[in-house]
């Protein structure tokens, strides 16, 4: 044997002899005390009805006080009994405790012991001390009980305090008035038995306080026993992951395995079930009516439940009568068809339910096949023809007869493999269990590399055809895998004698397959729920489009005459909705992150209790931060620390970029938000994840803000020379998101420049102008200079086209016809009305104003040229004269005009011209 198990056995039996003498010396004291208290309590008892008996024939008044009185001695006996277990209890969970920590400190010295090689025979040491602890953390009874009995207790004080009955004190005039009419004066006894009670109140109310302070201290050391007990069994259970549990697998090992084959047939093993089928036959016959009725209902409804599948399949994808509620009954449906083939395991459980012996192991296996095989049968009817997999989630029929054929051939090898696996582990012994259970262990896990790798080669031609970007990947390229891997590592340690580390490897393996599978159906489930939606929000805007069928149409004509006109702005830059593909893009990749994230923290809550490698990886310190002198305290910053931190910033961009779509499918769009709003929520929630994120990333990493007051002075200074305008922009930005004096959308004229807002940002804002150029405007100048905003509570703007007909023009008849032109043109609004004004009599002729109100401001040039077209048109058939600008020429008369002719001189080798 190995030195340190012998060690360890030592020193274990040492402190248990210790705590076994110190627990024998107390009980002897306190059985000591409480008979000494159960004397004189007993004497109080025996006094009191010797005291009712010499009342002889008193009043019946009288004879009830004092059989109260009795029974209030009683229930000090009582409760000073309980006081004294309790105290009996805490004695001996303080042996434990001081047994626990001992155990402790002699595990940590031993296995820090690094001379000696962990050998097979220090594993199955551990182990079986692991079994043990693990049946002594099992107090969480005795802690309900305890904390009823202390709420008992505190009830009965306040009862006491208040004087309430039964513990009430009456007067002597009280019990006089009662006693009025006896034949003889009592007076002498009621002083007597008032007296009693007295005392006995007092006396109670001492013992309840006590018992109730004794119930505090018995809640705090059970607490404690449980804690360094699951402390004890943790630390136990992390080091037999790393240490060797049986011998490497050879024929001796094979050969103990054939023999543990007859373990299973012995006659005791099934004569003890047999006792446990009659003896539930008997006790617990109504539950199992229960069950094989309700067998029989999901048996025979099968038929129906099939067609009622059938005929919900037409209305998946109709977006008039398609909704998510379908799928839910779906799956109700999916679970009631699975649940037969479990009711059967479930009903064979429940007839040998027995607390110990061969009956509870099977009973436990066959409980564990039950909930097994209602997954897989769960799964096969999932992937059925019509099922939800087909027609609610759409996944490709290749996939789906992959997967059908696949699960049905697991189920018939995994669910009697799995009850002989539980079987042998909860009630054979050591080499039964390192025989026959590693056997089954070993073909459990070659089903599962089989499986995984024929999965993995027949999904990836099924994935060839699609896309690449969707969940189905994950699942190919990542999740069977690993599977593979961990199936045949889970064989490796087996074989190499690591057979307690291959079957926790397994159950956890197991739970994870369990996880990914619900995870894939919450997922596809998420993505069915947005489709529903995506399509209702779709169905939502045409027939908006239709009610606004005149809207609808001025609109295109405004759109096609804004791209004729030179001053137009593209649309694809006045755009400031997110379309209908990027928000679908957006809400999926959103919808997989955090079905990932809720895997990885599934995962590690599934894996950290067994694997310290996180805890190695929480052992790794980067750097320290503190002086490490004990003024401040000193943060160690590991590299899972490190992890962590990457993570959280991760998460946070990644956020960031899918948050706008995700946010209008599941926000905004139920709101009727002005334009631009939602785009201003979007932004200030993306800086607030990207500050929540920084905060906790820096946490994380050890930055603790309140110590960098010199990084604040010196951006204060900063601040004074070169960071002044960047600050006054971030500041402006912050206050343009929360003021909201404009939106994306808006068109706006700041510093000479007019525009389309198409983004707002935290430094500057992007405008696009009628050139097609983007601007960029810092924020600050919005908030330091005028700045004109078209549209931002009205859209609709006056405008103004000015002209001067010729003296002489009928005026009448020029008003009569600008309000004509202005009221047959379609961009002219009927409110504010239109208006012809004569304003004066001009050098060049009558002058005049058509003001008129337009509902699109980008169109104001179009909506300039059509109105002078249409008034050229309308002056042109009405004989009315545009005045033009008129000057006189003046010559001055005052000398003779002096005419001179010239004759131009002609060029050497120039031809005359003739005369």
């Amino acid at each position: 044997r190995p030195a340190r198990l012998a060690l360890m056995e030592a020193e274990a039996d040492l402190l248990a002899d210790q705590l076994a003498s110190t627990t024998d010396y107390i009980a002897a004291l306190q059985a000591l005390l409480s008979r000494v208290h159960k004397a004189g309590v007993s004497a109080l008892v025996s006094d009191l009805e010797a005291f009712m008996q010499s009342l002889g024939a008193a009043p019946e008044d009288l004879l009830g006080f004092a059989e109260g009185n009795i029974r209030l001695s009683r229930l000090i006996d009582e409760i000073l009994v309980k006081r004294q277990q309790a105290e009996a209890e805490s004695a001996r969970l303080r042996g434990a405790v001081s047994l626990l920590n001992s155990k402790l400190e002699t595990l940590d010295r031993l296995l820090n012991l690094n001379q000696l090689d962990a050998s097979a025979a220090f594993g199955i040491a551990l182990r079986q001390e692991r079994d043990k602890a693990s049946d002594a953390i099992n107090i969480e009874s005795a802690r309900s009980r305890a904390e009823g009995e202390l709420e008992a207790s505190r009830i009965a004080l306040f009862q006491l305090e208040e004087k309430r009955p039964p513990y009430d004190l009456p007067s002597k005039p009280a019990l006089e008035k009662l006693l009025r009419g006896a034949n003889q004066d009592w007076g002498a006894a009621i002083d007597s038995l008032l007296e009693q009670r007295r005392s006995l109140i007092t006396r109670l109310k001492n013992e309840q306080a006590r018992y109730a302070d004794e119930l505090s201290v018995l809640l705090t050391q059970l607490k404690y026993v449980s804690e360094r007990s699951h402390t004890y069994r943790d630390a136990l259970e992390s080091h037999l992951f790393w240490i060797p549990s049986a011998q490497p697998m050879g024929l001796q090992t094979l050969r103990a395995a054939a023999d543990s084959m007859a373990w299973l047939s012995e006659p005791a093993h099934w004569r003890d079930v047999r006792q446990a089928v009659v003896r539930n036959l008997d006790d617990r016959l109504p539950g199992f009516l229960g069950l094989l009725l309700l067998l029989v209902l999901a048996s025979a409804s099968r038929d129906r439940l099939k067609q009622r599948l059938e005929r919900m399949a037409p209305r998946i994808g109709n977006v008039q009568s398609d909704d998510l509620a379908l799928t839910l009954e779906a799956f109700a449906i999916t679970a009631a068809l699975a649940l037969p083939p479990a009711l059967v395991l479930f009903g064979l459980a429940y007839l040998t339910h027995s607390s110990t012996g061969f009956a509870r192991s099977l009973e436990t296996a066959l409980m564990t096949g039950g909930v097994l095989i209602l997954f897989m049968e769960f799964l096969l009817q999932l992937v059925r023809a019509k099922g939800v997999a087909a027609v609610h989630f759409d996944w490709s029929l290749s996939t789906l007869t992959l997967l059908r054929r696949n699960t049905r051939r697991l189920m018939l090898l995994f669910v009697p493999i799995t009850i002989v696996m539980v079987l042998v582990s909860v009630h054979a012994a050591p080499e039964i269990r390192d025989g026959l259970g590693r056997i089954s262990l070993i073909v459990f896990c070659l089903a599962i590399a089989w499986i995984a790798s024929r999965l993995w080669r027949l999904s990836r031609l099924s994935l060839a055809a699609t896309d690449g970007d969707n969940w189905l990947w994950y699942i190919v390229y990542l999740w069977y895998p690993a599977l593979m891997l961990i199936a045949l590592a889970t064989i490796g340690l087996s074989l190499l004698g690591y057979h307690y580390t291959a079957s926790q490897l397994l159950r956890l393996t197991m739970q994870s397959i369990v996880l990914i599978t619900m995870a894939t159906l919450v997922h596809a489930t998420l993505e069915r729920a947005f489709s529903v939606f995506e399509r209702r929000m779709v169905l939502a805007r045409v027939r908006e489009a239709r009610q606004a069928g005149h809207d609808s149409g001025t609109r295109t004509i405004d759109r096609q005459a804004a791209e004729r006109a030179a001053d137009a702005i593209p649309e694809a830059l006045q755009s400031y909705e997110i379309d209908r593909h990027t928000i679908s893009r957006q809400t999926r990749a959103l919808l997989r992150l955090l079905v990932l994230v809720g895997i990885a923290f599934a995962m590690a809550s599934i894996w950290q209790g067994l694997l310290p490698a996180v805890r190695t990886l929480d052992e790794i310190v980067l750097w320290r931060i503190g002086a490490g002198d004990g003024t401040l305290p000193q943060q160690v910053v590991t590299l899972w620390s490190l992890i962590v931190a990457a993570t959280v910033f991760a998460i946070a961009i990644i956020a960031i970029r899918n948050l706008p779509g995700a946010l209008e499918v599941a926000v905004l769009s139920r709101f009727d938000l002005a334009p631009g709003t939602g785009y201003a929520i979007t932004m200030l929630l993306n800086y607030l994840i990207v500050f929540v994120g920084l905060i906790a990333a820096s946490n994380l990493l050890g930055i603790d803000w309140t110590k960098l007051q010199w990084l604040i002075a010196a951006l204060g200074v900063g601040l004074g020379f070169g960071l002044q305008e960047i600050v006054a922009n971030f500041v402006s930005g912050i206050v343009i998101l929360f003021e909201r004096p404009f939106r994306v959308g808006d068109i706006v004229t700041i510093a000479g420049h007019t525009g389309t807002v198409t983004r707002i940002h935290i430094r500057a804002t992007t405008i696009s102008d009628w050139d097609r150029k983007e601007l960029l405007i810092p924020n600050k100048t919005f908030i330091t200079q005028d700045c004109i905003n078209w549209t931002l509570s009205d859209p609709i703007t006056r405008l103004i086209v000015p002209l001067t007909v010729a003296y002489g023009s009928d005026t009448e008849q020029v008003v009569e016809t600008l309000m004509e032109v202005a009221l047959n043109n379609e961009s002219v609004v009927d409110e504010p009305a239109a208006a012809t004004l004569f304003l004066r009599f001009g050098e060049n002729g009558m002058e005049f104003e058509l003001r008129v109100f337009t509902r699109v401001v980008l169109n104001r040039g179009i909506v300039t040229h059509e109105l002078h077209m249409a008034i050229d048109k309308a002056f042109r058939e009405r004989g009315i004269k545009i005045s033009y600008p008129q000057r006189d020429l003046h010559l001055s008369t005052g000398s003779p005009l002096e005419v001179l002719m010239t004759t131009p001189t002609a060029e050497p080798g120039a031809t005359p011209s003739p005369a």
